[in-house]
């Protein structure tokens, strides 16, 4: 019988520097929604209020540079506790797919 074993590798303590997410308003296969109660505070560096104004929900591929996706600094020591919770369950995610 062979054994297919996992390694736990994935890191849970607090950041210590800020969190680069990538982020659109543009939804594409195979990426995270940020609905827009979860929304950072930041998120106005990257999108104008008009275009958030419409926006219930925004697209991330979490930590990986994707084609139409714009680079957010995010907070997650001292703010936006629900977006980590959700970064961290994505990772857990990918690592057992």
């Amino acid at each position: 019988m062979q054994e297919h074993l996992k390694f736990n590798i994935l890191n849970f303590n607090w950041p210590r520097k800020l969190l680069t997410f990538y982020v659109s308003l543009n939804k594409v296969d195979g990426v995270d929604t940020i609905h827009h109660r979860k929304f950072p505070s930041t998120i106005t560096e990257v999108f104008s209020n008009e275009e958030l104004e419409e926006a219930e929900e925004i697209y991330t591929t979490f930590t990986k540079p994707r084609e139409g996706f714009k680079p957010l600094k995010v907070d997650c020591n001292n703010y936006n506790l629900n977006l980590y919770k959700q970064f961290l369950n994505a990772q857990i995610k990918e690592h057992f797919d």
